[in-house]
């Protein structure tokens, strides 16, 4: 891309796809600074449209925008991008407190996923033998979420951060905000964006 965009500018990615906002962990997203806030916003939907138009050199996808030509419609698209970020703003910003808990049990679901075939000295020889340890000892939910290296959606002064620092977890791992309030944790390889 020549021109320099709002996936530059953070510790992670936003990306949208028909019914979910996509953000990759450490995502710190400008709240306060007017000027920031529409930046980032533009930035977010041209890198949007950027991957949209790339992924339509693929056969599949090019057949699909020739069977919805209203996709070309600039009203359309200002209309979609408008909707985009209501989404966003409902669902991420308004919703803090049942989108950080929805994080937070999107994340304990993976964890629980990662060990149901392992052991503590299958996984030691992952992690290590101390990490392992932890890991397999927590039985409370705070006991499980410290295991994590989980932060909390926190917002701050002037931002919104998202942050899961567990380096066993993949570090191409992510959480998906679903137009509902749920959210899903997810591998970014294990899915078509």
């Amino acid at each position: 891309m020549a021109k320099k965009t709002f996936n530059d500018e953070v510790y992670g990615k936003i990306t949208y796809k028909e019914d979910y906002w996509l953000l990759k962990d450490r995502v710190t997203f400008k709240i306060n600074n007017k000027e920031t806030i529409v930046n980032a916003e533009v930035d977010v939907y041209n890198s949007i449209y950027e991957n949209f138009n790339m992924g339509l050199m693929s056969e599949g996808l090019m057949k699909f925008h020739k069977e919805n030509p209203e996709l070309l419609r600039a009203d359309e698209a200002e209309k979609i991008k408008s909707e985009q970020k209501l989404l966003y703003k409902k669902y991420l910003i308004e919703n803090i407190d049942k989108t950080s808990y929805n994080i937070e049990e999107a994340a304990l679901r993976k964890r629980e996923e990662m060990l149901e075939d392992e052991t503590e000295k299958t996984f030691s020889e992952i992690v290590g033998k101390e990490k392992a340890k932890r890991i397999f000892q927590a039985r409370t939910r705070e006991e499980k979420l410290a295991s994590l290296e989980l932060k909390r959606l926190r917002v701050f002064k002037d931002s919104i951060e998202i942050e899961c620092k567990c380096d066993w977890f993949s570090p191409l791992g992510g959480f998906v905000i679903f137009s509902g309030g749920s959210i899903e944790m997810f591998y970014i390889d294990s899915m078509s964006i």
